[in-house]
C-alpha cells in the first residue's frame, strides 16, 4: 500500500489529481481520501491502495505494508501564529518516523528545508533546546503558566473599544498592585467572526511559583461577559 497524508493543501483537489494519475498509468491502487468529511464512511480495502488525507487519516494506515508516507505543504502548518504549532509538527514526523518500516521513504514538500523543525530530525535535541529557549525567552509554558481571556460582541467597534478599554484597566491595576503578571495587547482572534460575533483575546503569562493565587486574583479583575480558558490548547481560535 502506498499512503500519502496530508496537511494544508486541499484533500479533495489532491485526490482528483491523484485519480488521474492512477488511470492514466492503469495502476492497481484505489484511492481514498480520508478527512473529517469522509472518516465516517472509511473502509480500507486488502489490495493495494493510496490514501490521501488529513491527520485524521493516521488510525487508518497500516504502517507494516506502507511503502511511502507523503506529508505536503507543510508550510503553511509551520506559519501558524502559534508557539505550539511547530511542536505538533514534530510530533506528528517523530510519530511517523517510529511506526514507519525501515525500508519505507517518507518525503517532506517544503518551502524551507532549513527549517529547524527539518533540520532537527537528525539531530533531536537541537528541537528540543531551541524551542525551549524561545519559550523561554517569550514567556511562554513550561515557563510560565499561560491563560488565555476573549470576548465577542455582534458589533466590531464595541467589541474592540470594550476589548482595549479593558485591557488599559488591567495593566493599570496590575501596576499598582505590582502583579507579577504579563498582560498582552488584545489581538483578532481566527476565525475573527465567528457565531456571529467578532472575537478579541489578550493573553496573561503568570509565574509558575504562584500562578495559582495570581490567576485567583486576576479572574476577579475580569469582566464577567469574558470567557476564561487556563493553559489553552490554541491562542488564537475563539
Amino acid at each position: 500500500a502506498h499512503i500519502v497524508t496530508l496537511g494544508g493543501v486541499g484533500t479533495e483537489t489532491v485526490e482528483e489529481y491523484i485519480k488521474k494519475l492512477v488511470s492514466t498509468h492503469a495502476l492497481p491502487h484505489e484511492v481514498i481520501r480520508i478527512d473529517s468529511q469522509t472518516k465516517e464512511q472509511v473502509h480500507i480495502p486488502e489490495h493495494q491502495h493510496i490514501i490521501i488525507g488529513t491527520d485524521t487519516a493516521m488510525p487508518y494506515i497500516n504502517w507494516q505494508t506502507t511503502e511511502l508516507i507523503a506529508l505536503l505543504d507543510i508550510d503553511k502548518q509551520l506559519a501558524i501564529p502559534e508557539f505550539q504549532a511547530e511542536e505538533v509538527l514534530w510530533q506528528t514526523l517523530q510519530e511517523i518516523l517510529y511506526k514507519k518500516n525501515s525500508d519505507a521513504q517518507l518525503l517532506i514538500q517544503t518551502r524551507d528545508p532549513r527549517h529547524l523543525v527539518l533540520k532537527s530530525l537528525a539531530e533531536p535535541d537541537r528541537f528540543y533546546r531551541t524551542d525551549l529557549n524561545h519559550r523561554m525567552t517569550l514567556h511562554y509554558p513550561p515557563y510560565s503558566y499561560l491563560v488565555r481571556y476573549f470576548y465577542g460582541h455582534a458589533n466590531l467597534q464595541e467589541a474592540k473599544k470594550i476589548m482595549e478599554t479593558s485591557v488599559g484597566v488591567l495593566k493599570n491595576r496590575l501596576t499598582e498592585q505590582k502583579k507579577d503578571i504579563i498582560l498582552s495587547d488584545s489581538f483578532d482572534m481566527h476565525p475573527h467572526y465567528f457565531r456571529g460575533r467578532y472575537w478579541f483575546g489578550i493573553l496573561a503569562r503568570l509565574n509558575t511559583a504562584s500562578w495559582q493565587d495570581d490567576l485567583v486574583w486576576l479572574n476577579t479583575h475580569i469582566p464577567e461577559t469574558w470567557k476564561i480558558d487556563p493553559n489553552p490548547i490554541s491562542i488564537l481560535s475563539p
